[in-house]
Order: structure tokens, then C-alpha cells, then sequence
């Protein structure tokens, strides 16, 4: 039953790129039998249950690193559930593989949590970026007082939980309209590293990239990567208590916050959490454009693609934005580093040398400094020049990117070498939202 000063978004997700949305639960790749394109999870616990005498065998077949489909016996009934193979058995073999979450019939779901922090995000993204006059990725946030961080916009100065704003936000956990498809994936992990710099040129070279060792998890596939016509298709709904909204923003000395917006209205809240959303995906779109250049090495036509046609969507007709979610895998960091804003002080003192490093001194020759500690300049000690840093050391959105590779033919070609890895970028949902109600 909806009440009368309660705002409901309903919400339609389609997965547009794999999804991970974890457990902390590991299993091992033996657990799993793949069959070409095709996997299975196997329930060893009810299969040792019906065949007692087989103990000895599974136990050789996880110690010498074996395919389940090893086991004579394991037959399709003792499938927990079905799952695509974007990796094959000799890869995964042996190595760890983060269970994805699902309900008690083993069906995947999104939880309404992972979407809330997404959505806490972009409101503080949003706020932020309305400080800066948009300039939020090119510069540190200038006006957050020392020691203070994002978290001072949701809560009263005690830090209190329960003065927290997104208490009155619930999203309930999205389940699927049909039956979603789980692959087993291998994510490929880079850490970008800045060029060294050319003291003769002060050019900056080309950009490169630290690999790490793969890892493996089951994740929701969006229907652009599969052959069906089958939506990987979620529902929920996202409801504002607009009462006790008020009552949270009344308690404050200074209930000035405008995190939901200047009007607390049904139709101004939910303008204000689109635009909010919108916002701070064109923002992680971006910025992944800028750093994804180069990686890894090779053509990356999927992930070029992805982001390319959303960045196109973005100038082109507002009207027809998209309105998305990242959950999951590689979706943290943005949230750490967004609600855990650099004090003014670090920020100063994080440019300070990169700054120097581009103009160590002016045209009289003197020295920079820092001017003062409220001030975020630096100036020459002879002739008072005053020189802003440059902020190209403060990393808004970290340089470790993850993205899960496929092996795919190339329809074009018909030859040995017609396959290449294609890399897809991790945790986008796209959402249809519709309201109030």
C-alpha cells in the first residue's frame, strides 16, 4: 500500500554488460563441468549422498585438478544450476571463482543495496559537481573544509546513523522477469601507469598497464553478448519517504541540504534523482573513455563500442539519455572515492609537487610556495606571482580497471587466427524508471 506522501519509481533493469554481484562464497573451478559453451554446477554434497563409495574419487579429482566430468557418475540431476562458459576447463581448473548471489532456487537477483550505494553516489556526485560548476574530474573540490569528508552531506555533525537522509530511500532487491543467464568469466585486472615524463620534451610519452594474475566469478550476462533474443530483464522500485525526508532535513541546524533538490516534491525529487544518476554515469563514462584508450593491447571493439554510443547519447538528444546503474565488481572504488573527498590541505600538498614539477620557478626566477593554508595557490617568494596547481596528481576516480575477456571468432574471417579477445566492461544496468505513482 502506497502512502500519500511517499514517492514510488518503478524501476525495469536490463544488464547491459556482465554483472557481478558476489557472496564472499568461492568455488573451486573442479566444481563446475563445461561442456564447449556450456557449464554445470555440480552438487557434490547431494552426490556424495547417493553414491557414498564415490568419496575417494571426488577427492582425487579436486586434489590432481580435474574436470568434474571426470566423475562417471555425475550426471545432469546433479546440476545445481546452468551457467554459459566464457572460459574453458583447462583455464579454470583448480582456481577460485566467486559465487554470484542468488535467491534459494539458485536464480541470480540484484540486491536493492547495491543499487542504493549507487544511487548515494551519484546524489553526492551530483551536489559536488553543482559546487564545481562541473568541473569536478579537471580539479579538487575546493570548498570542503580540512578533515571533513562527503559523508557531512547525508548526516547531522554528530555523524549519527539515524540522522543519515538516505534513511528514507528503499530499494527493494530486483528480481528477474525471466530466467537470467550466468557464465563463468575470467576477469582481467590492469593498473594504469602514467608515462614517465621527458624532461627535455615535457611531453608525456604513451600511457601503460600493470596486469595481474586473472581471477574468475559467475556473472549475469547482458543479451548483447548471447544469441537469443531473451531480455536478462530485473524489476524493483525505488521509494522516497517524503515525510520523514522532511523530518531528517528539520533536525539539522542547518537544514539547508540539498541532496534531494530545492523542492521537496514528488515531481522534483525524482527529477532530481535522474538527474543525479545521469550526471555521475556521464562522469565514470567519461572518465573510463580517457583511461581505457590504451588497454589492454589490443583492439577492444566491445568495450570501445560500449562507451562510445553512450558518450554519442550524451550530446545528442537529452531527452533520450540513458539512465544507468554500475553494481557489483569494480563499482566500489567510485564510491570511496567520491563520499571520501580529499581535505583541502592534502589536496594542496598532493599538487604541490606536480605542479613544481611543471614550473619550479617564475619569471623572476624565485621560488614557489605554498601562499597560506586556506588557499589552494601556490606563489613566488620575489615577486608575489601567484600559479594554480594543476590537480593532475588527485586521481577522482582510481586507475585500476577490470573488465572480463572472451575468446570470439571473427565472422569476416575463415581462418586458424580469426579469434580475438574481446574485453566487456563491468556492471552497467540500465534503467527504465517511471513515476510517481
Amino acid at each position: 500500500m502506497k502512502r500519500e506522501n511517499e514517492l514510488t519509481i518503478d524501476l525495469e533493469l536490463t544488464v547491459k554488460s556482465p554483472v557481478h554481484i558476489g557472496t564472499g562464497d568461492t568455488q573451486v573451478g573442479n566444481e563446475y563441468r563445461i561442456d564447449g559453451a556450456d557449464a554445470e554446477a555440480i552438487d557434490i554434497p547431494r552426490y556424495l549422498d547417493d553414491n557414498p563409495g564415490k568419496a575417494e574419487d571426488v577427492i582425487s579429482v579436486m586434489k590432481d585438478e580435474m574436470s568434474m566430468a571426470g566423475l562417471p557418475d555425475v550426471e545432469e540431476s546433479y546440476a545445481r544450476y546452468p551457467l554459459r562458459a566464457w572460459v574453458d576447463s583447462e583455464s579454470i581448473r583448480g582456481s577460485p571463482v566467486q559465487v554470484a548471489i542468488k535467491d534459494g532456487t539458485n536464480t541470480p537477483y540484484i540486491p536493492g543495496s547495491s543499487l542504493k550505494g549507487w544511487l548515494r553516489t551519484a546524489l553526492a556526485y551530483r551536489v559536488l559537481d553543482e559546487k564545481t560548476k562541473g568541473s569536478f574530474l579537471k580539479k579538487a573540490i575546493a570548498d570542503v573544509d580540512e578533515d571533513e569528508d562527503i559523508t557531512a552531506l547525508f548526516r547531522s555533525e554528530s555523524g549519527d546513523l539515524k540522522s543519515d537522509l538516505l534513511r528514507c530511500v528503499t530499494i527493494r532487491d530486483a528480481h528477474p522477469v525471466s530466467d537470467p543467464t550466468l557464465a563463468l568469466c575470467e576477469i582481467d585486472t590492469r593498473r594504469y601507469k602514467s608515462a614517465e615524463r621527458d624532461d627535455e620534451s615535457q611531453e608525456t610519452g604513451d600511457p601503460s598497464w600493470m596486469g595481474f594474475s586473472p581471477t574468475y566469478a559467475e556473472f549475469l550476462l547482458p543479451t548483447e553478448s548471447l544469441d537469443t533474443a531473451t531480455q536478462a530483464t530485473f524489476t524493483t522500485e525505488i521509494q522516497v519517504d517524503i515525510g520523514l525526508l522532511q523530518r531528517l532535513l528539520g533536525s539539522r541546524a542547518e537544514p539547508d541540504v540539498t541532496v534531494f533538490g530545492d523542492e521537496l516534491t514528488k515531481d522534483r525529487i525524482q527529477a532530481t534523482i535522474i538527474d543525479a544518476l545521469q550526471r555521475f554515469q556521464q562522469g565514470v563514462i567519461s572518465e573510463e573513455r580517457s583511461i581505457l584508450f590504451g588497454w589492454p593491447d589490443s583492439e577492444n571493439t566491445v568495450m570501445d563500442n560500449f562507451y562510445e554510443e553512450r558518450l554519442k547519447r550524451f550530446i545528442s538528444d537529452p531527452s533520450e539519455k540513458d539512465i544507468l546503474f554500475r553494481v557489483g565488481a569494480n563499482t566500489g572504488q567510485y564510491s570511496k572515492t567520491v563520499m571520501e573527498v580529499l581535505p583541502a590541505r592534502t589536496k594542496i600538498l598532493t599538487n604541490v609537487d606536480d605542479t613544481l614539477s611543471h614550473k619550479n620557478e617564475t619569471d623572476c626566477g624565485g621560488e614557489l610556495s605554498i601562499e597560506d593554508d586556506e588557499t589552494d595557490t601556490l606563489s613566488c617568494e620575489e615577486c608575489g606571482e601567484v600559479v594554480e596547481p594543476t590537480f593532475r596528481q588527485v586521481d577522482q576516480f582510481p586507475k585500476t580497471r577490470r573488465g572480463v575477456q572472451r575468446l570470439e571468432a571473427d565472422p569476416s574471417e575463415d581462418t586458424d587466427d580469426s579469434t580475438e579477445w574481446q574485453y566487456y566492461p563491468l556492471g552497467w544496468i540500465e534503467a527504465s524508471l517511471r513515476g510517481p505513482l
